[in-house]
């Protein structure tokens, strides 16, 4: 086991040199990459204070260029926590990163929301609601779109959580994912995979950072 774990770590580093930088927190909404106006950035922002203070949950919005050869899944999850988005003691965050360049996405939840919105649930939802907007170029359209299916499920909206149910997507991630979100030892067998497959990742994408 420990010729494993030492294995793991050097592609955590060989992987973690080579991502792209966290940026400092910016309120609600990020954009480096330049795709949303500034209109549309201050009404995101808007949306988003007013969807904490009615409901405590903190939803975070980071479009940014290029992973810079790093991983999406492993990115994410670095800005999730250095930004500590989610209120203390609740970690009930919700984090949508998009790569403009790489064309990647991902959704990434809190411990706290996992109940309210599993993973299955997050890849379901940037699928179904952001992927078609990204296609034309349509930044804001999409993350409006995710916004309004977040806003529904955390405040229980029978509409919205009937929508998903329907079609069966409230299923447990391991349905979806494999027992990687789970297993400690499965989590460093992706750190291989995304490794060996870092330069297919923008054109492939997978349900750990989906593609465009």
């Amino acid at each position: 086991m420990r010729p494993l774990l030492l294995f793991s770590f050097f592609i955590f580093l060989a992987l973690s040199v080579h991502a792209q930088a966290v940026p400092e927190p910016q309120g609600y909404v990020l954009d480096t990459a330049g795709m949303l106006t500034l209109e549309q950035e201050q009404e995101l922002e808007t949306r988003l204070q007013a969807l904490e203070a009615n409901t405590t949950v903190e939803v975070v919005v980071y479009v940014f260029p290029s992973l810079e050869g790093g991983d999406m899944f492993l990115y994410t999850q670095d800005v999730f926590e250095i930004w500590g988005i989610g209120q203390k003691g609740k970690d009930n965050g919700l984090l949508i990163t998009i790569s403009s360049q790489d064309r990647l996405w991902r959704i990434h939840t809190g411990y706290g929301l996992e109940g309210t919105i599993p993973d299955s649930l997050t890849y379901q939802i940037g699928d179904r609601k952001l992927v078609p907007y990204l296609k034309e170029g349509d930044y804001y359209g999409g993350i409006s779109a995710v916004l309004e299916d977040v806003e529904g499920l955390v405040l229980n909206d029978p509409s919205v959580q009937a929508a998903y149910e329907e079609r069966g997507m409230f299923e447990e991630p391991f349905e979806l994912f494999g027992l990687g979100f789970a297993m400690g030892i499965v989590a460093l067998v992706l750190f291989v995979l995304t490794l060996i497959k870092s330069q297919l990742a923008a054109s492939k994408g997978n349900k750990l950072a989906a593609s465009i």
